[in-house]
This record gives structure tokens, C-alpha cells and sequence, in this order.
């Protein structure tokens, strides 16, 4: 009330400060909320002031003491609030006693504003087992400072990464390709037998997409990964790429993996095997049976063809003599040319089918590389440069010559029409020294030294689809008259005879390398075989004619005849023969004739060359060694008979004997 002169007793004032309560209230409830928010997490939270000094934990920090035990097994270390957290990080007792620097630095730099952020993760020693725990720190974005501290327990996160990685160590033991694929190619696991394999590391393969990576048939994988959709799993045979371009031919087995928590299939595991080696043993022995069966039945069905070719060559004769008429005659000599041309055919398929059988000596491979490079040099296009490699120290080898001259020569005749426009034919020889693994992974070779010829082209190169067929008898890719498709086949049957095999190597555009690998004898004395051909007989400048239609053996026969002291005539066929025979009748002491020739055969030529003069010797000579054969070579006037491949010996001794029939006992 008021005083009686009306002066006020007090004065009051009233302020609404709704506002204020309401926000007091609401930060009592925030800091509530906050608190509760904090002390329900897992994670133990510390804030620490500028000096690194603890001023709030939550719940969970209060309990981080009983992790922190030290290694020594004392007392827990004191954590709460009013510790230095940097003194916790430098204790050599602390908590971060594997890490102790890496915090302390951590800390330091984000206190003092030289880091944004912190993260550590480290093993926290404890009296039952290691434990592992994930400190975060981030700045307080105040103007006190300050940073918010928080340690979450990964122990469970770290045990599963540990047993992941032993068990990617029992993987990488494997010799498989291991790896795991999402459904979209992307692959998330590479062990190292992948690397291995396939030459891309782990950190190369992971993330990339697998089908790219290892260029694989793209709609093959679509088909296999349909099959894990419906069945859970898929086998087959694929074709991959290295990182070196190597083609692998791999098995595959592929798995669908699940997931943990809902079951659903969420990527898959394949397992890989490489079987390129044993695809490679597998094509051939395929192709030995193959060829195996072909030889069977080619000589079966040319067994039977010389049986029929052999009267029709004689009967021609008769014919001939029958029917003058000039009509009759050009008819008769159309059906000589196609039987003998048969009767050819008829020999290659017979070495083919058989293989070649022949007095075998030490071969020095320069020689004959020499001899065939001769005939080449004087044969081939001008376009065409013949390059000869022969190391002084080559190995020998023992074999036909005659023989091996032919597999030279039809494989230098293969280079040269692959090279119509010119181009570089190359001549070689090595020593190489096969190993028990080489000979596991060609099913022809056998451990030990072996000498190599190779003959290369930089031709057109061979199709990849015919290269397995070229060494089969009668397929040929020339044009019709121009190939039998025997001459591969033949060369085939003669390196077989000789122990050996052949390997080719193609690429469409750049080339061919033929490579004929032949058992060797490093130890072979070539001084021994020259003294021992020295001691053979010599002519005294008696003349010879050569009389074959094969080029190899016509010029390695007149090679080795003009070595030992005798001059030659050579003609490639009868009625050359004949024609050499009337202009040098006076000079020529033997004929040395083949029996199956073109135009005229040996018989036939026999016959005309005894009507020139019936006293002239004649030795005839034929890969066929038929009775047949003896007995009409002998019927039309050769008086020696000799089978071919026959050895400069062979021809040597019996040339002395027909020379010189007094000095025979």
C-alpha cells in the first residue's frame, strides 16, 4: 500500500523471460539427450581441451580403464577426467605401447591445428587377449580448442580380417587359379596362383573385369554365369589370354557364393586349371593315331595299285610296238604319262605308309645344307635370297643322306611357293639339348641331344585350320596339277625313320619355320667318317650318266661321283637320257638309272639304250625294291640292280665292280 502522503513503498518490476527458461530448458534437454546419445554408444568418447587435458567422457570411457590394463598385468592406468590424454600416449604402460609415437604426433599435430583429422588403429594389451582398437580424433570447432577423442573395439573386425588372411594364405598355396567374381565380371579376389597363371598381380586383377582382362569368349562366361543362376555351378573348358599374350586353354569350375546374412547369391568362385599342355599331348597323339591310320590304309590301297600299275607300264611297251600308227602312238605315250605319274604317286605313298629304310652313315648338316642351298640358288626366282646359319661346332647326326636332302629340299619347295613375290628363305642348324620336360610336352621327342634343322620362309604363312591336315597324305592347297599332297607326307615318314620329329610354327602374313629335330651325336668323329670315305674305291675319270627325276638325289649322286674321281652326265628323265646317251656314247662307261621316271620310265629307256648298244652296263635303282621290278629292270638289259636310297658306298663299291669285273673274286 502506499503512504498517507501517497508516496509508493516499492516498485515492482515483471519481465517475461519465457524465452530464456524455454531455451535453458531445451539445453537442459539437448545436453540430456546428448548425454544419453553418447553414453548408449559403444564407442568410448573423451573431449580434451587445448592442453590435451580430459574434460567430458561418456559412459563407455569410464569403462575404457578396465581395457587399459598394462602389459606388466598392474593396476588399471587412471583415464578419467583431469588426465593429460598425452601422457596416456606417451606411457610405455598406456594403451598405445605398439603405437605410442604415431598417437602422441597424431594428437599433437590436430591440437595445434596442423591436422584436420586423426585416425589410428592399434592392439590394446589386456589379461585375457589381444584387443584392437580404431582412436579418431577431430578438432572442436570452438574458440577454447580443444578436440573430441573416440576408441571403437574392432577386435572382432581384426579376428575376421586375420582368419581371411590365413585362409588367403592356404589359397595361395594352391596351384590353381583362384579368384571371385561378382556377376558382372568385377573381381574382388586374386590368389597367387592366378598371378601365376595368368602373369597379372592381385592389385593388377582386383576391380578389373575378368573377361576383358583375360579376353575371354565373352559369350561362353554369359552362358556359364546363367548356369550358376539356376544350378549353382558350372564346368567347362576355356580359352584365356596372359598378360604376356600367352593362350592358355584352362579348366574351369565355377561355384556361387552366398551371402552370410540373407542367403541370396552374390557372386562367384572360380577355380581354374591350366590343361594347355595336356590339350597340346592330346591333339597329338590324336594326330598320331590319325596319320597311323591313314599310313595303314594308304599302303594297303598303294600295295594294290602297284600291283596294277606294273602291268599296265608293261603292256604300253607291247602296245607300242603293236600299233606304229601316229594316233595310236601319241595315245599310248598320253597312257604312259598317267601310269607312270601313278606309279610316282604310288612310291611317295609307299615311304609315307612304310617309312624308308637305308644304310644310314654320319651326316655332317653343312654339307647337305650346302648341296640343297646349291640347287636352290640356281632353281629359285631371283626374288628369292637363301640365307644359310650352320655354327662350326654343329653336331652330327647319323642318317641317309639322300634322304634327308629330300626333306630339305621338299620343305625349301613348300617356302619357296609361299613367296611368289620374292622374299627370304632361310637356312639353319643348331644343337639342342632336350630335357625330360620338353619331351613330356611333345609326345614324339625323347630326352637328349638332338641336332635342328630349320628351314623359314617370310611367306603367306598357313592358316591355323589346315596346319594339323598338311602332313596328311593326297591334301595339298595348290591348284589341281601342280601337288599330289605327298611331299609333307613323305618328309614326315623319313624324319620318323630317322628318330625324329617335326615342329611348325606359322603366323598368317609374316611366315613359316619348319623345324626337324633329328637324335644327334655330339660325341661323332668327322675325321673318322672322311678317312673311312677316303678308303672306298675311286675312279680314274670314267663317265657316268646320272639318270633320276628327283633333283635331290640326281645332284647329291653326281656330287658324290665327282668327289671320288669320276665325271658325270645327268638327265632328269628317259627320253633326256636317251638324247645325252646318243651325243656322248663314246664317253659314257655306266648308266645310273631310276626305273620310275616321267615322260620315259627306267624300263623303257633300258630298252632304248640297249638298242643304241647292247653292251653298255646299266644299274638300276628304285625305292620300290619289287620283284617285279628286279625282274623287268633285268628282263630290258640292267645287269645290276641297286635299291634306293642307296648309300655312296653302296654305289661307289658296285661301280668298281662293274669297271673292273677282273679284280672280282
Amino acid at each position: 500500500m502506499p503512504k498517507p502522503d501517497g508516496t509508493p513503498v516499492a516498485f515492482l518490476t515483471v519481465t517475461d523471460i519465457t524465452a530464456r527458461v524455454q531455451a535453458e530448458t531445451e539445453a537442459r534437454r539437448s545436453a540430456e539427450f546428448n548425454n544419453t546419445v553418447l553414453n548408449s554408444v559403444l564407442a568410448q568418447i573423451a573431449v580434451i581441451d587445448r592442453e590435451g587435458r580430459i574434460i567430458a567422457v561418456n559412459d563407455a570411457w569410464s569403462r575404457f580403464s578396465a581395457a587399459n590394463i598394462s602389459p606388466a598385468g598392474n593396476q588399471p592406468m587412471n583415464t578419467g577426467i583431469g588426465v593429460n590424454y598425452l601422457d596416456i600416449c606417451r606411457s610405455a604402460e598406456g594403451p598405445f605401447s605398439e603405437g605410442a609415437a604415431d598417437a602422441c604426433e597424431g594428437i599433437a599435430s590436430l591440437l595445434e591445428g596442423r591436422a584436420e583429422s586423426f585416425t589410428l588403429e592399434y592392439p590394446c594389451p589386456s589379461q585375457e587377449a589381444e584387443r584392437w582398437f580404431l582412436l579418431t580424433a577431430t578438432p572442436l570447432r570452438s574458440s577454447s580448442g580443444g578436440a573430441v577423442v573416440s576408441h571403437v573395439d574392432i577386435t572382432q573386425r581384426k579376428l575376421a580380417e586375420k582368419t581371411i588372411e590365413r585362409q588367403a594364405k592356404f589359397l595361395d598355396q594352391a596351384n590353381e587359379a583362384i579368384l571371385v567374381r561378382d556377376f558382372n565380371g568385377t573381381i574382388s579376389f586374386w590368389n597367387k596362383g592366378a598371378e601365376r597363371l595368368y602373369g597379372w598381380t592381385s592389385e593388377e586383377a582386383i576391380g578389373r573385369n575378368s573377361i576383358d582382362l583375360l579376353q575371354a569368349d565373352r559369350d561362353l562366361m554369359e552362358e556359364g554365369a546363367k548356369q550358376i543362376r539356376s544350378k549353382g555351378e558350372w564346368n567347362g573348358e576355356l580359352r584365356m589370354v596372359s598378360k604376356s599374350g600367352r593362350e592358355l586353354i584352362v579348366e574351369s569350375r565355377w561355384s556361387l557364393l552366398h551371402s552370410a546374412t540373407e542367403g541370396s547369391g552374390e557372386g562367384i568362385l572360380k577355380i581354374d586349371v591350366d590343361i594347355t599342355a595336356k590339350k597340346a599331348l592330346e591333339t597329338q597323339y590324336l594326330r598320331a593315331q590319325r596319320m597311323e591310320s591313314i599310313g595303314t590304309l594308304a599302303g594297303g590301297i598303294a600295295h594294290d595299285l602297284n600291283n596294277m600299275l606294273s602291268p599296265i607300264l608293261m603292256s604300253i611297251e607291247l602296245l607300242k610296238a603293236k600299233l606304229p600308227a601316229a594316233n595310236d602312238q601319241a595315245l599310248l605315250q598320253m597312257l604312259e604319262e598317267g601310269a607312270t605319274r601313278g606309279a610316282d604317286m604310288v612310291r611317295q605313298i609307299l615311304t609315307f605308309a612304310r617309312g624308308v629304310e637305308g644304310r644310314q652313315t654320319l651326316i655332317n648338316p653343312k654339307h647337305l645344307m650346302q648341296d640343297v642351298c646349291r640347287i636352290l640358288t640356281e632353281t629359285l626366282l631371283k626374288q628369292i635370297q637363301v640365307v644359310i646359319d650352320v655354327p662350326a661346332d654343329i653336331w652330327l647326326v647319323r642318317g641317309d643322306p639322300t634322304q634327308l636332302h629330300q626333306v630339305l629340299l621338299n620343305l625349301c619347295v613348300n617356302a619357296r611357293d609361299a613367296m611368289p613375290h620374292g622374299g627370304t628363305l632361310t637356312l639353319a642348324a643348331s644343337n639342342q639339348e632336350l630335357d625330360e620336360h620338353y619331351a613330356a610336352m611333345h609326345i614324339e621327342a625323347a630326352p637328349g641331344p638332338y641336332m635342328v634343322l630349320s628351314v623359314s620362309d617370310t611367306g603367306s604363312g598357313i592358316p591355323e585350320h589346315i596346319r594339323e591336315r598338311i602332313f596328311e597324305p593326297f591334301f595339298t592347297t595348290k591348284e589341281t596339277g601342280k601337288g599330289t599332297g605327298l611331299g609333307l607326307a613323305t618328309c614326315m615318314a623319313i624324319i620318323k625313320a630317322h628318330g625324329g620329329f617335326l615342329n611348325l610354327y606359322s603366323e598368317i602374313g609374316k611366315g613359316t619355320i619348319f623345324k626337324v629335330y633329328l637324335p644327334a651325336e655330339p660325341d661323332g668323329n668327322a675325321n673318322h667318317t672322311e678317312k673311312h670315305a677316303a678308303s672306298l674305291p675311286r675312279g680314274n675319270g670314267e663317265t657316268i650318266l646320272v639318270v633320276d627325276d628327283e633333283t635331290s638325289i640326281r645332284e647329291i649322286t653326281r656330287q658324290t661321283l665327282e668327289a671320288y674321281g669320276f665325271n658325270v652326265f645327268t638327265a632328269s628323265d628317259g627320253a633326256e637320257a636317251v638324247a645325252v646317251y646318243a651325243q656322248h656314247a663314246s664317253e659314257i662307261d655306266v648308266v645310273l638309272t631310276d626305273l620310275m621316271m616321267p615322260i620315259m620310265d627306267g624300263v623303257a629307256m633300258i630298252h632304248a639304250l640297249r638298242r643304241m648298244n647292247p653292251d653298255i652296263p646299266i644299274i638300276a635303282a628304285s625305292g620300290l625294291a619289287t620283284e617285279a621290278q628286279n625282274h623287268s629292270a633285268l628282263t630290258a638289259g640292267a645287269k645290276y640292280f641297286v635299291p634306293k636310297p642307296y648309300t655312296a658306298e653302296a654305289i661307289l663299291r658296285l661301280l668298281h665292280e662293274v669297271l673292273h669285273p677282273v679284280s672280282k673274286k
